[in-house]
This record gives structure tokens, sequence and C-alpha cells, in this order.
């Protein structure tokens, strides 16, 4: 070791020795400021991003040179993401922020919570030991009450890495947090990446006269010295700059005399080329009433619908049916959704996912924001009336739901996890707030309430009022009532017609009017031992088998692990592999289905890994067919497509008559 190496780890401990008692306290007070916001998850971070571009703004002065139209623009094409000392701004409207090193902790957190343009905004915060600013930010709650988190932790500090592939591996800081900002925005999928007041050659920023430095400059820096580290910076992201270009993510620089322009491509506007091509295009339409109107090709929007919003941002092959109403201040419709015939949708903000419908006949009034995330199917009939609902991805409810009841109150906000289900004819009263987790299912007649009243109060009648918390891998069964002010915890099952007016622990079964615990050892989830597992998949395969004659198809079975399907004229091979395979059979099947890693070469062109969830490949219309199936044996395999079957052969050549006449 050298003698510089060896007094660097000296610093390094004598640092850890005097921030260990500092950090430890912050770490404390994070835990129990958490409960005060919406910590999002990773898929539910991602369900935010509305745009394949997102401009990044830095604080140099150069920021003073984008003009108020170019401002607006961005604001209805792009997302955003700011850091440090962006939120003096009162430019656009802030999708993200970053947190990071600041040097007054109290008056930041002021600005943040002042600035209107903060008012939505994710807050992407530094977590774990080491992150001081990061800790005390939500430990203190020093952000808006409900606001939602993601939180980070912060690698490669001071040295070149190539830019992390996941979050769980961190964000690579570099030379300096604009580094780990870009890393986030790979993560994110935006395919068009602009750095924009990163100027790098002085110290000038956006909020000071041009000759005053910021009060807190380290000692011996003026507003003409270069950026500390512009240079390893520079060099950086010239090299991530490449190996971005390689999975189709550009990295621009808006300011041409940055430093970054040296090796970065440069953009003077966001219609420079490049950019816009990314992006929709900013026309005029007949159904459209806004300031700002982006439409994406192939879209088919019904003349006679009617579309308000100051900002309007249509994505790629959306359509939207006969009489539709929809207005909004910011109106974010992602590729590929569906708004069926006569639906009415009125609220300030309005975000809804690649590939969402919304079904005929829908009404929704909600105050604040309707935002949904990607592969959403809501069916028919929706009555929704409220602050807010927020759901994140495969949401799934079906026809004639209805949310409010009492629901125009400040704190009546429906929020709901991933992969959610709402049976028909289901009532969800949101009085007061409403929090439904991942994966749980409300089956149809089930009715949750926030509040209970009716005879007046002054003559001895009661006002019960309370939010409801409905955990993980829930089940409600069918016309259950769920009381004001219940929580129920993660994995639980609550019976047919059950009364539930006590919280109900994890992992309990509770039935009955009133509902009565039954079983409060936790029988799910549990592990299955190899061979169940095994006696379970094939079991499933049998019975998958033995139900595609009605769709027309033929089956024959060349092994006992192999169904041959024929079907539209093509044969196509259908191998379960088994525990303990161990290398490919003579004939690759079209799709495999396996518990567990298996080798690649034993795989399918279609592969389905039961224990993962994850299917891989090229999905054939058989190979969907499978994991509709299997989603109606509740393992549910998500993708980026919506759950489709085979139709039935004989309804399909039924109703194929009609249309030939």
């Amino acid at each position: 070791m050298t003698i510089g190496g060896a007094i660097g780890i000296v610093r390094r401990v004598g640092w850890w020795c005097q921030a260990a008692p500092r950090c430890a306290v912050a770490v404390i007070r994070n835990a129990h400021g958490r409960s005060s916001y919406v910590e999002l998850s990773e898929a539910g971070l991602r369900a935010t991003r509305t745009s394949d571009t997102v401009f990044i703004f830095g604080s140099g002065a150069s920021l003073k040179d984008i003009d108020a139209e170019e401002w607006r623009t961005i604001g209805a094409t792009a997302n955003t993401i700011s850091l440090r000392e962006f939120p003096r701004q009162s430019f656009v409207r802030a999708d993200y922020h970053i947190t990071g090193e600041v040097d007054d902790l109290d008056e930041y957190a002021a600005r943040l919570r002042d600035n209107p343009l903060y008012a939505r905004t994710v807050f992407i915060v530094q977590g774990g030991w080491p992150a001081f600013n990061g800790n005390n930010l939500i430990g203190r709650r020093l952000l808006s009450n409900g606001a939602r988190v993601f939180r980070y932790r912060r690698t490669a500090r001071g040295r070149y890495a190539a830019p992390n592939r996941s979050f769980g591996e961190g964000l690579v800081h570099g030379f300096g947090t604009i580094v780990g900002v870009v890393n986030f925005a790979y993560l994110m999928g935006w395919r068009a990446i602009v750095l924009a007041g990163v100027d790098l050659y002085d110290k000038r920023y956006f909020w000071l006269p041009a000759d005053e430095p910021r009060p807190y400059e380290k000692p011996g820096l003026t507003v003409s010295s270069r950026f500390t580290g512009a240079d390893d910076m520079v060099s950086m992201l010239g090299r991530w700059r490449t190996h971005l270009a390689q999975e189709g993510v550009s990295l621009f620089v808006h300011n041409p005399r940055s430093l970054l322009a040296s090796t970065l491509a440069r953009v003077s506007t966001i219609h420079d080329a490049g950019v816009e091509s990314r992006m929709s295009t900013k026309i005029s339409h007949p159904s459209i009433d806004a300031e700002h109107v982006t439409v994406g090709t192939d879209c088919a929007i019904d003349p006679d619908s009617l579309i308000c919003g100051d900002h309007v941002a249509i994505g790629r092959g959306v359509v939207i049916g006969q009489g539709v109403r929809i207005s909004a201040d910011r109106i974010e419709i992602a590729d590929g959704c569906r708004i069926g015939r006569h639906a009415s949708i009125v609220s300030p903000e309005i975000r809804i996912g690649t590939k969402s419908a919304i079904g005929a006949d829908c009404t929704i009034e909600l105050n604040a924001h309707l935002r949904i995330g990607k592969l959403a199917d809501v069916g028919r009939r929706l009555r929704a009336v409220g602050q807010g609902i927020e759901a994140g991805d495969h949401l799934w409810v079906t026809d004639d739901v209805t949310i409010g009841g009492g629901g125009r109150g400040q704190r009546s906000f429906l929020t709901l996890g991933h992969r959610c289900a709402i049976m028909d004819r289901s009532f969800i009263n949101i009085a007061e707030p409403v929090e439904i987790g991942d994966e749980t299912a409300l089956s149809n007649n089930t009715i949750v309430l926030t509040h209970a009243m009716w005879q007046p109060i002054l003559d001895g009648g009661t006002a019960q009022f309370g939010p409801v918390r409905i955990g993980r891998q829930v089940i409600v069964y069918v016309n259950a009532v769920i009381a004001p002010g219940i929580t129920i915890g993660d994995h639980v099952t609550v019976g047919a017609g059950a009364l539930v007016v006590r919280d109900v622990p994890s992992g309990s079964m509770a039935v009955g009017n009133p509902a009565r615990i039954v079983k409060s050892t936790p029988s799910f989830p549990r592990s299955l031992t190899a061979e169940r597992r095994d006696a379970l998949v094939r079991e499933l395969l049998r019975e998958y088998a033995d139900g595609l004659a009605a769709k027309g198809a033929r089956v024959s079975r060349p092994s006992a692990d192999t169904l041959a399907v024929a079907f539209n004229d093509s044969e196509d091979l259908i191998r379960y592999i088994a525990p303990g395979a161990t290398g490919a059979a003579n004939e690759r099947p079209a799709i495999s289905v396996a518990v567990g890693a298996v080798p690649d070469a034993a795989k399918g062109r279609v592969h389905l890994d039961l224990e993962a969830r994850t299917m891989n490949g090229e999905p054939t219309p058989l190979a969907e067919d499978l994991r509709d199936f299997l989603r109606r044996r509740s393992i549910r395999v998500f993708t980026d497509q919506p759950f489709r079957s085979l139709a039935l052969a004989n309804t399909a050549r039924l109703k194929a008559r009609l249309l030939d006449r």
C-alpha cells in the first residue's frame, strides 16, 4: 500500500468516527418519519414516467436563455427532473426532484414545500446509513405530508464506473450528482435525456445576479471559476454517451457553450432533430381544446368526443370512442390506451399508463388527480367521485363498480397497489382514505366503508369516520362488508358475507357476522415441497390440455412432459421442464414451462417460469392462452401485454357468420 493510500484510509476512518453518531440519529428519525409519505416501489416509480424524453435541470445561468414558449413546450411534451437549487425556479412543473447534498436543509425543504410547481413531484431521496440529509428530510417530516418518495443509494463516488443497470445496484455518483441523475434517467427508461443548465464553465447561476457568488461557495472560488471536477465529469458522460447509444438511449446537452458540448450531442431547442423525433407532434385537433397539444401517430379520436385542458399529451395508437368527455389542467394518455364511448373524466390531473383501457359509460370526477399505471382494465359504468385515485400497474376493475359515497371531503383518496382487482358491483366509500396493497382482490358486491352515520348526532345518533387499510395479497370474498377504521393485514382471507368490525392481523382468516378470526396461524404463503409443486404443475397442464378442444385445437401427448397442440394449420409443442432437467430435448418446444431456473438449452422459444412469474420470448397466441389459463388458476404472470385467450370455437364461428351478412 502506498503512503497516499494509507492516508486516505485514515481520513475515511476519521470521517466515519465523527459522522457515525449523527448518522445514527438520522437513521432512527427516518424510521419514525416514513409513515408520513407514500414510498414507491420500483414498478410504481417507473409507472410515473409519461414521456420518452426527460429534461434534467441544473442551476446554471444558461437557463435564463430558455424563453417562455420553450418552457411551456418542455412542460407539455417531456418529463422533468430537478436538482439542488432548481426549486428556486418558476419556469416549469417538476415531475421528479433528486435530493443529495444541501447546505441548509430547513431552507431547502421549505422551497420544495412552498413552490407550487412541486405540488405533485416524486422525490428521489438518498437512503442508507450515510444519507444524513435524506434521512433527516424524511425523519423530520420536512416534505409535504403524503408526498410520493423513492429511496436510492449512491455508489462509485469519485471514480469512473459504467451506469448501473438496476436500482438495486444504486446510482453511480462518479464525479458529481449530475452523473447519478443520468443513471437514474437511464434506469427509468427515457430514450432521450437532455441536460439543461449544466454549464460547468463558470459558477454563475440563474437565481443570482451575474457577479454574485453563492453564499456557501468554497473559499477561493469566484463566479468565473470552472466547476470543480468538470473535466472528469465531461470525460465520464462522454463515455456513457457511447454506452447508452448502444441501447437506443440518446444523451444531449441543451447549452451549446456547456463544457459537455465537446462530448455530447447539442440541442438548442426541444424541436431540434433527434429530440422531437422521439416525441409526439404538436398539432391542432378538432376534438381537443387545449393550449398545448401533442398527439401520437395512429390515434383514432372520434369527432364527437371533446377533450379540454391546458396541456394535452396523447400517445401513439390511442383510441377514444364516441361521445367521450375529458376535462383537466393536464392530460397524459400513454401509448395504446382505449377509452370507451360516452366515458366522462374530470380531474385537474389525468395520467393513464400504457395500454390501459377505460370502459364505456364511466363517470369519474376527482378534485385532485387520476393516476393509473400501465395495462389497467377498467370495466363499464364505473362511478367515481372524490379527491384522488392512484393505482399501480395491471389494475383490473369489472363492471358497475362505485367509488365515492361521501367522497367530497379533503381526505377522500383511494390508493391501490399493483395487480389489484375489484369485481362487479363493489362499493368503496372514500369519505376517509382507503389504501389497498399489491395483488389484493375485492370480490363481487364487496363494500368498504369509511363512514357510518345517518341519525342526527344532536339526538344521540353516532357518526363514525375512519380510514381503511387493506394489505398485500388479500382476498375479500363476495358480499363482505369492511367497517370504518379497519386495518386488514397482509395475506388475509375474508369469507363471503363477513362483516368486519375489528382489525384482522396478517395471515388470518375472518368469517361471519360479525367477523371472527377462525384461523390465526398463517397458512399463506407457505413453502411447498418440490414434489408437490411438480404434481400441481402436471395437474394444471392436464387440465389445460382437456380444455383446448373447445377452442378448436387438437392435442396429443408425445411424452409424459410434452403436449403437441395442432391449431390453425400448425403444430406447437408445449413442454414441462421437470425439476432436475439438465439439457435440451431432441426437438426445441415452442413453449416451455418450469418452476424455477432451468438451463437455457432446455427452454422453448417462449419460456414461462412459474416461480419467478415471468414469460420470456416472443409470445404466440397459444402462449398467451396458456398464460391466461394460469391466471385463472391464480398463477399470474404479468408482461407488457394484456391477458388474452383463444376464442371458443363455436362462438367464434357463429359470430363470424353474423359479420359475413
